[in-house]
């Protein structure tokens, strides 16, 4: 039960984190379009105001004085007035705020029109047109106004228009459509937070339903596996030892250990492998299990190597860290190359210890170390039969250090040539 209630509480947890990361980005996405059309909205607006006033000699006209949809409007005896793409409605006039300054090519001011605005005195709007006029430029931004410079037969206008109400209102369409996403993550985050137990479940009863057929299998396949071995004793006794008891006798021995890594891994992942844990000495416990494999080693002409620092302490389960030495270890020992090199190395760095296992290989590729610790999966098949590999003792090295929070491990390579396992004893 303890498994079960865990396996919920991972898959909802990333149900959860994927749905709102998808929803998050979905939602962004939105906010983003919505107010980066505002704001070009609003930009073509302020350049179409600033235009009206430019064509219509630094002033807006009436309503009444614009048809730009009857023939000739354009032409300058058309009598009307000519009206760049914008809506200009009766309040245009009124609501538009702006000022006017006339000066020559050499920069004397002889006409200051503060009319359509109230933020701005005569002494003011001067101020700020010869500050423009010395800068040079004809059109640009400064603070909340745009401004534009008409030339004209050497004489020149000014026009500078108020943009703080369209930037406020810009603003505060950021800051709605925010806040209004923000509400919606936060109520779509405790609907999902509620709901997405029973999204899962189903995923969750069928994991356990492969989990109770893999243990009551596993159960299932030990009685017979100990009575034949117990039959090919006896029958060894009596017609002696042969090629064939040999034969049923390693792979009844294979099957036998791949059972009991297949219930081990079982009870990991439901949490019913109860840790012993106390402090110990890490550096004896790893020696004595890679001492027990330097004698195959040896019988393999294969060179090896070893170095581990003393006194190293460490807080967890001994069983399960001799263990884990030992599959990695058997692993090396299965896929090393001829004549190759395996080398084992513990060293103490700050507070942590660092246990290293190498060995040199046959090639294999990024894909395979990618899927190293998977169960059943194994880089080279026909290898794997040889020696009697299963694919499944990474996957239980990788369960035993998943089981103690304070132990991490991973795979690297440097040429696809070999292989170093990378166990962080924190």
């Amino acid at each position: 039960m303890k498994g079960n209630r865990k396996l919920l509480r991972q898959l909802k947890s990333h149900f959860v984190l994927l749905a709102m990361l998808a929803m998050f980005v979905v939602t962004a996405m939105v906010v983003g379009a919505i107010n980066v059309v505002n704001y070009y909205n609003m930009l073509e607006t302020i350049h179409g105001t600033i235009e009206l006033i430019s064509f219509n000699d630094g002033s807006i006209p009436g309503v009444e004085n614009i048809h730009p949809d009857k023939p000739g409007n354009n032409r300058p005896d058309s009598g009307y007035i000519r009206q760049p793409d914008i809506h200009v409605d009766e309040e245009t006039p009124y609501i538009t705020r702006f000022f006017t300054v006339r000066y020559d090519d050499n920069g004397r001011v002889f006409l200051v029109n503060i009319e359509n605005t109230a933020s701005f005195t005569e002494e003011t709007a001067l101020e700020v047109a010869e500050r423009l006029i010395e800068s040079g430029e004809v059109k640009g931004k400064d603070g909340n106004y745009y401004y534009m410079v008409k030339q004209t037969n050497g004489v020149n206008m000014l026009i500078y228009l108020d943009c703080t109400k369209e930037f406020d209102s810009s603003r505060e369409l950021l800051i709605i459509s925010v806040i209004v996403a923000a509400a919606s993550l936060i109520i779509e985050f405790i609907l999902l937070s509620l709901f997405s137990g029973r999204m899962v479940k189903p995923a969750v009863d069928n994991i356990n339903k492969q989990k109770v057929f893999i243990t009551d299998a596993s159960h299932e396949l030990k009685t017979p596996l100990t009575i034949i071995s117990a039959n090919i004793e006896v029958l060894e006794l009596t017609e002696g030892s042969n090629e064939w008891t040999e034969s049923i006798k390693k792979q009844t021995g294979r099957m036998t250990k791949l059972v009991n890594d297949m219930v081990y891994l079982s009870k990991m992942d439901e949490g019913r492998e109860e840790l012993m844990v106390y402090e110990f000495e890490l550096s004896e416990a790893i020696a004595d299990a890679v001492l027990s494999f330097k004698a195959p080693i040896e019988n393999k002409g294969i060179s090896f190597e070893s170095s581990f620092d003393e006194d190293i302490n460490f807080y967890g389960d001994e069983a399960a860290v001799r263990q884990l030495v030992s599959i990695l270890m058997d692993n090396a020992l299965k896929y090393v190359d001829e004549k190759g090199v395996i080398r084992v190395t513990l060293k103490k760095k700050n507070k942590h210890s660092i246990l290293e296992i190498f060995n040199t290989c046959e090639s294999f590729t990024e894909e395979d170390l990618k899927h190293m610790f998977d169960r059943f999966y194994r880089v080279d098949k026909s290898r794997s039969r040889e020696t009697g590999g299963s694919g499944i003792g990474l996957s239980v090295a990788k369960a035993i250090v998943n089981s103690q929070k304070n132990m991490s491990i991973e795979a690297k390579t440097e040429d696809y040539k070999s292989i170093c396992f990378i166990i962080n004893f924190k």
